[in-house]
């Protein structure tokens, strides 16, 4: 633990750093002033219109078979900071939760239509992606939405 709190703040010195078990934080936080940490004046860089993350959505009424759409997920993985939404694979629904390239499912109750979320780093290049990817891995119809 000390070791990882030595690299994570030569990242960044200013950084207020706390232990916690599976993510249990007391509510000192609520008491504290975080502009003291001066945490923003070490950020490299800070969100503004051009640079702002970017999302996109697709959306599917037909089930779909998971392996297909687990090939078209690592396809846009590459170019997307998260993926996250609900989709009818193999004629079950799912919770779809993608970080990095960690993709998890979770059985859940039937939608109206399955609808998958994407955020990106980029923007048009994106919806190439999404829509080539698709056409190759799953085949079916889609709905792209920007």
């Amino acid at each position: 633990i000390a070791e990882v709190k030595e690299e994570i703040l030569k990242l960044n010195p200013d950084i207020l750093v706390t232990e916690t078990t599976f993510g249990a934080i007391d509510d000192h936080y609520l008491q504290l002033d975080l502009r003291d940490y001066h945490w923003a004046a070490s950020e490299e860089a800070v969100i503004n219109a051009t640079n702002r993350p970017k999302t996109f959505s697709i959306s599917f009424e037909q089930s779909v078979p998971k392996d297909a759409f687990e090939s078209f997920l690592k396809e846009i993985l590459p170019q997307c900071f998260r993926i996250k939404g609900f989709a009818l694979l193999d004629d079950c629904w799912y919770q779809v939760d993608v970080v990095t390239d960690r993709i998890d499912y979770k059985p859940c109750s039937p939608k109206e239509e399955s609808c998958m979320v994407m955020i990106s780093r980029v923007s048009i290049q994106l919806l190439k992606t999404i829509n080539n990817a698709w056409k190759t891995c799953v085949g079916l119809p889609v709905k792209l939405h920007n």
